[in-house]
């Protein structure tokens, strides 16, 4: 659950710890289930960069994936989508 006014996020009613940056990029997938997004997009969308090194999308997935995954390895949330980027899932944990 992610309250946008309160800028805070909660997996099964426990808060999460989020920096500034994994919470907006949260917030930006759950607003768009089921749509990947290739690294460049989210770079502009989340960061507001129009140029810049793709890999911080990259370590701040794989850092979020920790934080809302059961298993980050077999995720059930956030899920790479091969040649494209990465997507958000409803699921029902």
């Amino acid at each position: 659950v992610v309250d946008m006014a309160r800028r805070t996020a909660a997996l099964r009613d426990a808060p999460l710890a989020l920096t500034v940056r994994e919470f907006d990029l949260l917030a930006y997938l759950m607003r768009h289930p089921g749509r990947a997004f290739t690294r460049t997009e989210l770079l502009d969308a989340v960061w507001g960069w129009t140029f810049g090194d793709q890999s911080t999308v990259t370590v701040h997935v794989r850092r979020l994936r920790e934080k809302v995954e059961d298993d980050p390895a077999d995720p059930t949330r956030i899920f790479t989508v091969w040649g494209r980027g990465y997507r958000y899932e409803v699921g029902d944990a």
